[in-house]
């Protein structure tokens, strides 16, 4: 368990974590084939879940000794843009409460259809913390969830780029408490989502199925398709926020209709001025004054009693009809709630992510070209290896040839804020993917044994 001072200390704390590269492992197909297909100084040691990409490893790097997390990923390129955007995301954004790619480990050929993401090892998710039996989280254990999660959209956010897909399960969680946020392949720019229209959900009825998992969907994503922007993520963390609160999710509506009506059970019916952003001509305008029961909303005390005001007040400003009625990320760090663990010095402002990659039509072939571009600048070896030509530059400057080992700007140091000296205390047990071994009396297993920083 982590000293109580050092990680309060460590919680307000504005430090980056530079990223490393792994060593570039051997191109030797034979030995990755005895490796199960893995890059061979990767071990595997147990998979950890998979999806309709394929799966999650917990690998031993050989070279370091340290555990990493190896996403497979199958046919990579009939998977179009998401995993190619996925990809230049992790690479490309660093901050402490973002995941990051430590490495793309050299593709079979240029005719590959798997690759190989290398991440840090995290050992849960919020989902699975949420919803543990065996699990209490203080009020302080929620200001420092909810801080996290607000730097690291905070940041995303000010490079212009809106997740569009954040849960509990989304984001990563370690046994001192430190978050990083994942996934992101449904990640756009900022106020030109879905300008496009590529993607096969996409809808130009009423309302669009498309975008973040339907509980944690803002009003406008699906009231007003392709015309919402980065407040979507906003009312994502008042979902979570909630959630945390009431130990189960806070709208679980069956449709997009059921949701709606339990917005306005929940919040009350919006008023003509929370409905402005809504053109009036509209079937979803309409649709919202037809379905929406007349309601001053709940109680959010009897709803979540236990919680303080000014948790309360955080939520309700999380929770707005209006998106631009909504705080943002940064200025949500800056409420009553959450203000002792604001760093001392603000954050540097990132790079705006350039988007320009984007506009391209996603054909397996150019999704693979991509994505062989990508390995390339993690392991420029491979263009020598396959008889391809340097092409358009898309590596980093001389002097910092692994992507990972960058120079990043340093983050002065800060405080928690005078008055606050005490940090949660550590969450006992929860569940999780863990290593069995570690489980305790009663079948609970501790994930998160103290408080480390943000």
């Amino acid at each position: 368990m982590a000293d109580a001072a050092a990680a309060a200390r460590a919680v307000s704390s504005g430090r980056r974590v530079p990223g490393t590269i792994l060593p570039a492992p051997a191109l030797t197909s034979g030995a990755a084939a005895a490796n199960g297909g893995f890059p061979p100084h990767l071990k595997v040691i147990r998979q950890l879940g998979s999806g309709s990409y394929g799966t999650v490893h917990l690998c031993e790097d050989r070279n370091t000794g340290k555990q990493v997390a190896v996403k497979h990923v199958k046919k990579a390129p009939s998977h179009g843009k998401s995993m190619l955007r996925e990809i230049r995301l992790l690479a490309r954004l660093r901050h402490d409460n973002l995941l990051h790619l430590l490495d793309l480990p050299a593709v079979s050929s240029a005719n590959f259809e798997d690759i190989y993401l290398v991440l840090p090892y995290m050992p849960s998710d919020l989902h699975k913390v949420i919803h543990s039996k065996h699990q209490s989280l203080s009020d302080k254990h929620v200001q420092v969830i909810i801080t996290q999660i607000l730097r690291a959209l905070g940041h995303l956010h000010a490079a212009g780029v809106a997740h569009r897909d954040l849960k509990p399960a989304n984001v990563l969680i370690t046994h001192d408490c430190k978050v990083k946020i994942c996934d992101f392949g449904l990640a756009r720019g900022d106020m030109q989502l879905d300008a496009e229209g590529d993607e096969p959900d996409q809808a130009s009825g009423v309302l669009t199925e498309y975008v973040v998992t339907r509980w944690y969907r803002a009003p406008e994503v699906m009231l007003l398709p392709k015309q919402y922007t980065s407040a979507v993520d906003v009312w994502s963390v008042g979902c979570i926020l909630g959630e945390i609160l009431m130990r189960k999710a806070m709208f679980p509506g069956k449709n997009h209709v059921d949701m709606v009506c339990k917005f306005a059970e929940t919040l009350g019916k919006p008023t003509e001025e929370e409905l402005d952003w809504l053109p009036h001509d509209t079937d979803a305008y309409r649709f919202v004054k037809k379905v929406c029961p007349p309601s001053a909303g709940v109680s959010l005390s009897a709803l979540m009693p236990g919680s303080s005001s000014a948790c309360r007040g955080l939520l309700r400003a999380l929770l707005r009809w209006h998106p631009q009625q909504r705080l943002t990320a940064a200025q949500a760090q800056e409420h009553e709630y959450l203000r002792a663990y604001r760093p001392r010095e603000a954050p540097v402002p990132p790079e705006p992510f350039d988007w320009s990659f984007d506009g391209f039509h996603p054909t397996a072939r150019a999704v693979r070209e991509r994505l062989y571009r990508e390995c390339a600048r993690y392991h420029p070896e491979i263009l020598e290896r396959d008889g391809i030509s340097a092409g358009p530059p898309n590596r980093p400057p001389a002097g910092a040839a692994d992507p990972a080992r960058a120079a990043q700007p340093s983050r002065p140091a800060s405080r928690v804020a005078p008055g606050e000296t005490t940090p949660p205390r550590p969450l006992p047990a929860v569940g999780g993917v863990v290593d069995p071994k570690r489980r305790v009396a009663g079948g609970a297993v501790p994930i998160i044994r103290g408080m480390g920083g943000q």
